[in-house]
């Protein structure tokens, strides 16, 4: 099982997304899009701990932040590439 809270180091970028839809039949795969963001960040961002850590706001379930993905950044511009490639509107989902 994956810890998706990261108390420490805190990084000054902050970015919070809509979780990308996996399905597995006719079901929602939490642990499927938790892998594909975390796969996809390990990939195109670097190391977790030292480029990017999961946010706290991610598994707060007041006011449907269970719906958005919050990661924490290192640089500026890995917090942009990140909202390009899964800040899409919520009820679009369209990711590629």
């Amino acid at each position: 099982m994956r810890m998706l809270w990261d108390r420490h180091p805190e990084l000054p970028y902050v970015a919070h997304a809509p979780w990308p839809i996996v399905m597995r039949g006719d079901n929602f795969d939490w642990e499927g899009s938790v892998n594909l963001v975390d796969d996809w960040l390990r990939t195109r961002v670097g190391p977790r701990w030292v480029e990017w850590t999961w946010g706290w706001a991610t598994f707060s379930m007041y006011d449907l932040n269970w719906r958005f993905c919050t990661v924490n950044f290192n640089r500026a511009s890995n917090c942009s590439l990140f909202l390009l490639q899964f800040g899409c509107d919520i009820d679009d989902n369209q990711y590629n």
